[in-house]
């Protein structure tokens, strides 16, 4: 028979895990807002703003498919693709460049255009359509880890392909490989628990 713990230890526990996870956190934004000092307070804020914003669609999609039982996921990245757009041409007429920024010629021919951006255009939206599906199937955690494993296969096929990544990359490459070994073995310790 399993024993539980009674509730104080219970609440301990959660306590140190609550509280080493608050570290871990500020020791990973503490290490970015180093890491791009060189670059200016406005990219450090930036940067920060962008790691946090991705946490917090990952968390705040994985609640609401856990407990609403939202089955829609299409539709939230239909929104949030709809937010982008819309931002972003008020941002570009406030800044008066509207009809530069969504002209197709801007990047100096068609071919570019549909040689780089369209297959981009096309690409990210499913991406993010798979990563809210994958949220209705398992935790934010390991939701997190395949997300962590883009970079990694990235790293190594342009490695592959002859591009030159420096000392510094690949130390990125292994600390993310390391996190994402961490959490795969917490997920896979404790399979039928929701994140």
């Amino acid at each position: 028979s399993v024993q539980e713990d009674p509730p104080g230890e219970q609440l301990g526990h959660l306590n140190f895990a609550q509280g080493l996870a608050i570290a871990v956190t500020g020791s990973i934004f503490s290490a970015i807002w180093i890491i791009v000092r060189p670059r200016g307070l406005v990219v450090q804020f930036c940067t920060c703003s962008f790691v946090l914003s991705l946490v917090c669609t990952q968390l705040l999609m994985k609640e609401l498919a856990s407990s609403v039982k939202f089955r829609y996921p299409a539709i939230v990245t239909s929104l949030h693709f709809l937010s982008v757009w819309l931002v972003s041409w008020m941002f570009w007429a406030a800044q008066g460049e509207l009809f530069h920024r969504c002209n197709p010629a801007s990047l100096g021919s068609s071919r570019r255009f549909f040689t780089f951006v369209l297959p981009i255009a096309a690409s990210l939206p499913l991406s993010i359509v798979f990563n809210n599906t994958s949220l209705l199937y398992m935790g934010a955690g390991l939701a997190g880890v395949v997300g962590t494993m883009a970079p990694i296969i990235t790293a190594i096929l342009t490695h592959f392909l002859g591009r030159r990544i420096s000392r510094h990359g690949w130390m990125g490459v292994l600390v993310a490989t390391c996190g994402a070994s961490f959490i795969a073995i917490g997920e896979a310790g404790d399979p039928g628990k929701e994140d």
